[in-house]
């Protein structure tokens, strides 16, 4: 690996990361936001449980909780429903973050290659999703709700 095309996240450490993370880079040196990620699940499912703990992770606060409450609210879903993320139809777009409205307040990372980091703090659950799909899809969707709503019944 080029050290020039990659960057360690130092601050992953206070997640408790079992492994660095890396962000790519692209020719000025600049973190790519858009699918340059890349964590082991373990670590990603750690940061999920941050953002469901309101930015709290062991005791620590990583993220002020008000950066949290703001990506709950999510953002207009008239846009998304005119863009071409059909398949994300009742979702909203907010602050890099995809919006489910369903009914446990679900939010997602979503990632390039349809990964996903799930939160839905009703229920009071992280789902992580490795994958390496071409094209997003919603079924997961509605299969993370789905095993929630059976782990509820349990």
């Amino acid at each position: 690996m080029n050290p020039k095309e990659y960057r360690f996240l130092k601050d992953w450490a206070y997640l408790g990361a079992e492994e660095n993370a890396l962000m790519q880079l692209d020719l000025i040196g600049t973190d790519i936001a858009s699918g340059g990620m890349r964590a082991t699940l373990r670590d990603l499912a750690r940061f999920g449980e941050m953002m469901l703990n309101d930015g709290y992770y062991n005791g620590q606060k990583i993220i002020p909780k008000h950066i949290i409450r703001e990506i709950k609210k999510g953002g207009n879903r008239k846009y998304l429903a005119e863009s071409n993320h059909s398949h994300l139809s009742g979702f909203s777009y907010h602050n890099q973050w995809w919006v489910s409205h369903d009914q446990f307040g679900g939010y997602s990372a979503r990632g390039k290659f349809d990964q996903r980091i799930y939160i839905a703090p009703k229920a009071d659950t992280v789902i992580v999703k490795l994958s390496s799909y071409q094209f997003p899809s919603s079924k997961e969707t509605n299969a993370f709700q789905a095993i929630i709503e059976y782990l509820e019944k349990q």
